[in-house]
């Protein structure tokens, strides 16, 4: 029985084929796929699965962090390199 791919997956093989299409290097087409998440229900999950977490960075892509730091690094890897920070309430 074959496996079924995860969005991520989905989206690494489109993003892939774009770049073969294209001749565009495979960071610069993953870029351009950057999926929108609603990131207050994502943080309510996670806040949920991390009770030790009081606040959560988001990157543009949708990846939660516990540190800031992290976040930022991973968001310059993005287009849009913006970091969004969410507090428990």
């Amino acid at each position: 029985m074959a496996k079924e791919l995860t969005k991520k997956e989905l989206d690494a093989l489109e993003a892939q084929k774009q770049a073969e299409e294209t001749a565009m290097p495979m960071e610069d087409a993953a870029k351009q796929k950057e999926v929108k998440v609603d990131i207050a229900a994502k943080a309510k999950r996670l806040f949920k699965s991390f009770p030790q977490a009081d606040i959560l960075y988001f990157t543009s892509d949708g990846t939660a962090f516990m540190s800031e730091c992290d976040a930022s690094n991973h968001a310059h890897t993005l287009t849009d390199d913006k970091v969004q920070t969410i507090k428990r309430k």
